[in-house]
């Protein structure tokens, strides 16, 4: 094996772990979402959630939302560079939207 032999497959070693890696952080945040929206939580256990996984109630809301946009994971078409981060980023207009929602929610039963 020749030195570029050699540079190539340690690439693509490097390439498939890393991809590897941050695939199953995806898988795991996805499996939390479908958990989270058949349970419909309240934002009291939705912040007990949180707390306990020393995580924010945004990034479960986040595994929500990710999970209603990707019912099927396996159906999914993301290049071998993907990450959560990257798909956070993507998901944060909606996540702000449902926290405006929640808001006008929260605002309306104290008025009442």
């Amino acid at each position: 094996m020749d030195n570029n032999e050699l540079l190539e497959e340690i690439k693509d070693l490097y390439t498939e772990g890393s991809f590897n890696s941050r695939w199953i952080e995806i898988e795991t945040n996805h499996q939390i979402g479908v958990m989270l929206n058949k349970l419909e939580p309240s934002e009291e256990l939705l912040h007990t959630i949180a707390k306990y996984l020393k995580k924010s109630e945004d990034f479960l809301i986040d595994c929500q939302l990710f999970a209603e946009e990707h019912p099927n994971l396996n159906e999914t078409k993301f290049d071998k560079t993907i990450s959560w981060s990257q798909i956070r980023k993507n998901l944060r207009p909606k996540r702000e939207t449902r926290g405006k929602r929640s808001e006008e929610r929260r605002v309306g039963k104290e008025c009442k």
